[in-house]
């Protein structure tokens, strides 16, 4: 295991630890045969499949279960007892595309969630299951992330401390984050789940009235964790200023196509090509040992990768492989005075590309 696996999976299990420690000091919670069943049968399964941790999340439910259990047995037959919001849902579906803001008014938000919302977990769940785009699937998972965390905290069974409660649900999600940011779920990698786990955490952090210096160094450690592993844009000339250190994306190889357009981008900036080097961070004489420190990473770990992670892998080696191919290379380098070393370095960079895609064949 690489080195920076190995700090996530420390934080994860950091985080699973304090959320199932938090779970051992709430008195077992009585909840009705019907919602363990609906829970088991019709909750559980979906929200696994889209990066949930069964065990954590079955806790999140049972915590606010008497606010949950007013969807009664009848209302999680009947997605029409809540015409409006199937309508909302419905627009969504169609329409994110090109008003991306509708989503707003779906039932989300802390301050505005009331009891009757838990009927929405239902048609959430039934759209969730018959999304066919892509985009539509994304801001669903966000809204799920948001909605059952923040419905879970607003309606803490009152027989709970609410304390430790509180501690289920944050230290679950700082888990969730960590889990989806190391392996995303099959299927899902474009999505960026474990971004929705942080930006609930933040929502979190805003919405408290005292400071708790615990909390905060971990949703710290997560942007930091981000930043390494798929930074949002804004983020990205922060990791420039850090000299990132390439070995850590093959794990951003595992998240699709916004992990290999930033692995991409990470070797072929465009002052690259053009051998403008003034840029520390990745000048011409440190690709070949940058490229070398990732291509070791991904040669340790390629045997254990999933199959749609092997198929990122070798995207993007085709990308590296398109855009320094020799001819290619040599055309842009010919038009410009560059010194002989950087024409070799480029040239090198080429072929080494070239060689350690072969050698995965």
């Amino acid at each position: 295991m690489s080195l920076i696996s190995s700090q996530i999976a420390q934080h994860e299990q950091k985080a699973r630890t304090m959320c199932l420690s938090a779970v051992q000091h709430i008195d077992k919670i009585p909840i009705s045969g019907w919602f363990s069943d609906f829970l088991e049968q019709s909750v559980l399964p979906p929200l696994v499949r889209i990066g949930f941790d069964r065990k954590i999340v079955d806790s999140i439910f049972r915590i606010s279960a008497p606010a949950w259990e007013l969807l009664s047995s009848s209302a999680a037959s009947k997605l029409k007892l809540h015409p409006v919001l199937a309508r909302y849902v419905q627009e969504t579906r169609q329409d994110v595309v090109f008003r991306p803001n509708n989503w707003i008014v779906l039932p989300r938000a802390h301050s505005f969630l009331t009891k009757r919302d838990s009927l929405c977990l239902i048609v959430y769940l039934h759209y969730l299951n018959s999304v066919a785009n892509i985009a539509y699937e994304k801001v669903l998972l966000r809204i799920l992330t948001e909605f059952i965390g923040n419905f879970s905290l607003k309606f803490i069974s009152s027989s709970l401390p609410e304390k430790k409660a509180i501690e289920v649900v944050f230290y679950g999600y700082a888990a969730m984050f960590w889990k989806n940011l190391q392996q995303p779920p099959s299927g899902l990698e474009d999505s960026l789940i474990f971004k929705n786990y942080l930006s609930w955490a933040r929502a979190y952090k805003k919405r408290m009235p005292l400071k708790d210096p615990e909390k905060d160094s971990i949703i710290a450690e997560m942007e930091e964790m981000e930043n390494k592993i798929l930074p949002d844009q804004k983020g990205y000339s922060l990791v420039i200023n850090k000299n990132h250190n390439a070995g850590d994306l093959h794990i951003t190889l595992r998240h699709g196509l916004p992990g290999i357009n930033h692995a991409v981008q990470h070797f072929t900036k465009k002052n690259i090509l053009l051998c403008d080097c003034s840029h520390d961070h990745l000048s011409c004489r440190k690709l070949p040992r940058k490229i070398n420190t990732l291509f070791r990473e991904l040669r340790n770990s390629y045997d254990q990768e999933t199959p749609r992670t092997r198929e990122f892998i070798q995207a993007f080696l085709m990308e590296l492989s398109n855009a320094y191919r020799p001819h290619f290379v040599s055309l842009n380098l010919s038009k410009q005075n560059v010194p002989d070393n950087i024409t070799f370095t480029k040239r090198r960079m080429a072929y080494m590309v070239q060689d350690f895609r072969q050698s995965l064949h």
